[in-house]
């Protein structure tokens, strides 16, 4: 009787576990997202956490949460979809490079939006993107010009190359240098026409806080990238004979200028007789 009984629960058991109601995802990415922008960090980073490692379920309740009324749960929204990597996202989160509030941090949704957008592998908002180049926050130029880089968008080239020319010394919420973005970003498009520019960065020392990079560093790795070659490392003792070695190389690929024509001085017109 005792194996009896055990054999039905056996053959019971699947009839039970299979009544089991579906999870519903949009619920449960709701009340995860709620916990993500709680200002308790031992609430919020293990909900951000789990969003990620759910993954893809998670994405119809996230872009939902794009719409939401409230700033932090936009900004967090785009952050997740740009990590689930869902292309799908990519219509959802480019009327956000308009967003301007800002998230507590003090940092707009918007500047979420083009990090998001820079890891979704679609160079067809590229556009959108440049466009944002003139944008008013310093965060949402930052991210657009790192996003363009990324994307491998070639359009940009003279956006970007205008941007490092600048050479905007204000940091972005992330610690994030303009030049040291454009200069990035020229070098992964592979724009020899930014050579020039890109050579004046090696006597540039300024530090960028996000990456822990200095300009001259930043100019190292877009040679790098242009030229197919390397001449040495970007960090430590060496550094400064790897600057050497590029200078040496710019000095034999530069073409040589044009010396400037002296003016012409105009004839006199010849006296009239007296």
């Amino acid at each position: 009787m005792r194996h009896l009984a055990l054999a039905a629960f056996v053959f019971a058991a699947p009839a039970v576990f299979a009544q089991a109601p579906a999870m519903d995802w949009d619920k449960e990415t709701a009340a995860l997202l709620d916990k993500a922008v709680s200002d308790n960090p031992f609430v919020s980073l293990p909900a951000y956490d789990e969003i990620l490692e759910v993954g893809r379920p998670c994405v119809p309740g996230l872009r939902a949460a794009l719409k939401d009324e409230k700033p932090q749960k936009r900004f967090f929204a785009a952050e997740l979809l740009g990590k689930i990597h869902d292309p799908a996202t990519v219509a959802d989160l480019v009327p956000l490079l308009d967003d301007l509030k800002e998230e507590r941090t003090g940092e707009p949704v918007a500047a979420a939006a083009a990090r998001a957008l820079g890891r979704l592998a679609d160079a067809t908002v590229g556009d959108a993107l440049i466009a944002h180049l003139d944008s008013t926050d310093i965060n949402v130029r930052y991210e657009c010009a790192r996003a363009l880089g990324l994307l491998r968008v070639a359009k940009a080239e003279a956006k970007l190359l205008e941007l490092l020319k600048k050479n905007e010394v204000a940091e972005s919420f992330t610690g994030g240098l303009m030049p040291a973005a454009a200069c990035e970003s020229l070098g992964r498009i592979r724009s020899e026409v930014a050579l020039t520019e890109i050579m004046t960065m090696l006597d540039k020392m300024a530090l960028e806080p996000r990456s822990g990079w200095t300009l001259d560093q930043f100019a190292i790795g877009a040679l790098e990238r242009i030229s197919g070659e390397a001449k040495g490392p970007a960090q430590g003792v060496e550094k400064e004979a790897t600057v050497k070695a590029w200078k040496e190389w710019w000095t034999k690929k530069a073409p040589p200028k044009t010396p400037e024509e002296a003016p012409k001085v105009p004839e006199k017109a010849p006296e009239p007789p007296k």
